[in-house]
């Protein structure tokens, strides 16, 4: 009984949060693609991680002079406001295409230099990966999960490719408790805590696969 209550007052308050979550997204989507700075993204960050009832740990530094291939382990939609607020860099995202059709989040990301990628589409993929592997060389950060869809552990093809083309420094970064807060496919949020780690950079080797599928345990 007291079980059925609990999960009855989460979903009553987890509405609360999607409303909180959407006019956030609403305020700073359109601040940012009006030309506003990172800063906002990271507040914007920060007010869906509180709205989420999601406190963050973070452990680890590194470099913010060179510019990096992020790559993340994806198992909610909190890994992404997690990594904007935990990483001392600014990020632009590879993303799949379906988000750049949300009202202005779509706006906001593409102020921010993201790139959208038809996963069903083979030209579209390839080009996806030939713009970001031009925008590292130039220096930028970008950010981009291996796994693909939430929840799996497959490593994309695509990640080797711009590792190895882009030739640039590699950062792992391990996300912990995310699931546990919004699992996907559920509207309930779950308070708790995420833990962002963030690993030395690694350079492209042939043996990049068993370094990040060892990570990502």
């Amino acid at each position: 009984m007291c079980q059925k209550i609990y999960l009855a007052v989460l979903g009553f308050v987890s509405i609360f949060r999607w409303f909180f979550i959407a006019a956030s997204t609403v305020l700073f989507g359109s601040l940012i693609s009006l030309g506003g700075s990172y800063r906002l993204a990271i507040l914007w960050s920060k007010a869906l991680l509180f709205f989420s009832g999601a406190s963050l740990s973070v452990k680890g530094k590194l470099e913010t002079d060179k510019n990096y291939l992020v790559v993340a382990n994806h198992s909610s939609y909190i890994d992404i406001p997690a990594l904007f607020a935990a990483l001392p860099i600014k990020v632009s995202w590879l993303v799949k295409q379906s988000l750049f059709s949300v009202p202005f989040l779509s706006s906001a990301m593409k102020e921010m230099g993201s790139v959208s990628v038809n996963r069903e589409d083979t030209r579209n993929k390839a080009l996806s990966m030939l713009k970001i592997i031009r925008e590292l060389k130039k220096g930028k950060n970008f950010v981009i999960f291996p796994e693909g869809t939430r929840g799996k552990s497959e490593l994309k093809e695509g990640f080797f490719l711009i590792a190895k083309k882009s030739r640039v420094k590699i950062l792992p970064v391990k996300i912990e408790g995310s699931a546990e807060i919004l699992s996907p496919g559920s509207f309930v949020f779950h308070p708790g805590k995420v833990n962002v780690v963030i690993y030395d950079p690694i350079d492209y080797s042939d043996n990049i696969k068993t370094k990040i599928k060892e990570i990502f345990k």
